[in-house]
């Protein structure tokens, strides 16, 4: 994997990472519930443990997880937009709040 690149602005935060997988696996990997649980978070910091997506343009995302403390979060979204040209690349709105 290649280093992240980043940008901000006032509404948005870019994200950039190249890995060196096949497409439909990096793809399965950030959209198939069961597999976004096992590698976001991790055991010092705070797990997700449940994700719902609905990846068209529109669908709702929202992940629920528990902090090392104990501490309950929700993280959700929309997304966007879906790049064809760039073979299903996202684009998503997120909405945060503390359980």
């Amino acid at each position: 994997m290649i280093a992240p690149t980043t940008s901000c602005t006032d509404d948005a935060v870019v994200a950039e990472v190249l890995i060196s997988a096949p497409r439909a696996a990096v793809w399965a990997a950030l959209t198939e519930a069961r597999l976004l649980g096992s590698w976001w978070g991790s055991s010092d910091t705070y797990r997700a443990d449940k994700w719902t997506l609905d990846v068209r343009p529109g669908g709702k995302w929202e992940s629920q997880g528990t902090s090392i403390d104990g501490s309950t979060f929700s993280v959700g979204g929309e997304f966007v937009e879906r790049n064809t040209a760039q073979a299903n690349q996202p684009s998503v709105r997120r909405e945060e709040s503390n359980a």
